[in-house]
């Protein structure tokens, strides 16, 4: 889960914006590395596993977050610049 660091406490940044949805544990941080910036092949080796693996898992997180593509993942949960680069706006 990423977070952001901030001196306000502010619980609502703290929350994971995936909290809630069909994302299995590997499909979420598959979403957090992708959101960060990382290629399948990038997530493929951080994760230990295959880039087609890496593929099935966003394919079906795809479907689970009713977005259509990489495109649309970023436009609906970008990651906001200057906001410490884990606080996602849905």
């Amino acid at each position: 889960m990423l977070v952001r660091v901030s001196p306000v406490d502010d619980s609502k940044d703290l929350r994971d914006p995936f909290d809630g949805t069909a994302l299995t544990r590997a499909e979420r941080l598959v979403v957090h590395l992708v959101l960060g910036g990382l290629s399948n092949a990038e997530v493929a080796k951080v994760r230990g596993s295959s880039p087609r693996t890496i593929a099935n898992q966003l394919t079906l997180a795809y479907v689970k977050l009713g977005v259509s593509g990489r495109r649309d993942l970023f436009a609906r949960f970008r990651p906001r610049p200057g906001r410490g680069g884990a606080d996602f706006s849905p």
